[in-house]
């Protein structure tokens, strides 16, 4: 296990060596309808197909507190995915993975999102800790039974709410995940990246967080929406305590959401969040081909 903390001098010079991780968002090519693990939800994804032929490795992603579309949609489809995702997408499955956005939210009554909900009035049933992972595992199940997936490897990736949800999904423990979940789907995720994630999991997890599969954290230390310190950094000291296959990359002067290319309110901030996309992008390209081979 590491803790990279990477400059912005260093990320541009991978940027730049790089050029081909930018991709042009693309609309998925199919909304999928599927359980969560809650028993009860039928959620919403959309699939982007992988640009090869036959079954291959599949990507899930979480999306953050603003929901899976555009801040300005006046509809919730397919065309009004934020563009974040659509970038998402096209990059992934233009290196040959399968891509599922779950929407999380939109099922549930709050398509908009809930950022501009007050944290703790957030509804129950958009839970990052309790609930979204039982979205994931939805997710997992439905991929397992897809054509275009089935036995191969799937890699779980989250965002800001996402993320959190990602890290409470691949815990070895928690506080009423497992015991209400059915059975995990199997084989399970073969590796997890948080990216900007709220570590602080509300309170569960206190000293005990691990990791149950390879899961890395990408964070901004200018960050001031889920600053990485001191929570991230503490589940990644209980991680390193019990030699779990945890890994923590900081961005100098990146801020949240540094992988949306609008991101950064300065010169410098704007930068600091191009190099640290792109070296993130690079980072992530060189575990999914360990994950996912």
């Amino acid at each position: 296990m590491q803790h990279l903390t990477i400059t912005a001098a260093i990320a541009a010079a991978l940027a730049f060596a790089t050029p081909a991780l930018a991709a042009e968002p693309r609309a998925p090519d199919t909304t999928l309808s599927f359980k969560s693990a809650d028993g009860k939800t039928t959620l919403k994804g959309y699939f982007w197909n992988a640009k090869r032929k036959g079954a291959r490795a599949a990507v899930v992603l979480m999306h953050g507190c603003g929901g899976a579309y555009s801040s300005n949609a006046a509809t919730f489809d397919a065309s009004t995915v934020a563009s974040q995702y659509k970038e998402w997408g096209a990059r992934l499955s233009a290196n040959g993975y399968g891509v599922l956005l779950v929407d999380s939210f939109g099922p549930r009554g709050h398509a908009g999102g809930v950022c501009d909900i007050p944290y703790d009035e957030r509804p129950a049933k958009l839970n990052e800790v309790t609930i979204r992972p039982l979205d994931a595992i939805g997710a997992l199940k439905t991929l397992r039974q897809e054509a275009r997936v089935l036995d191969k490897p799937v890699a779980l990736v989250g965002f800001s709410n996402g993320g959190s949800a990602v890290l409470s999904t691949v815990a070895k423990t928690g506080p009423s995940v497992w015991t209400k979940s059915p059975k995990k789907p199997s084989p399970w995720f073969a590796g997890a990246a948080a990216f900007y994630p709220g570590c602080g999991l509300q309170g569960d997890f206190t000293g005990e967080w691990e990791p149950t599969i390879p899961t890395h954290l990408f964070v901004g230390t200018a960050d001031t929406t889920t600053p990485p310190s001191p929570e991230c950094d503490e589940r990644f000291s209980e991680a390193l305590e019990r030699e779990a296959p945890a890994m923590m990359a900081s961005f100098l002067g990146a801020t949240h959401g540094f992988d949306r290319a609008s991101s950064g309110s300065t010169d410098f901030a704007k930068a600091a969040n191009a190099a640290a996309k792109a070296s993130s992008f690079a980072t992530l390209d060189s575990l999914f081909r360990d994950w996912l081979r």
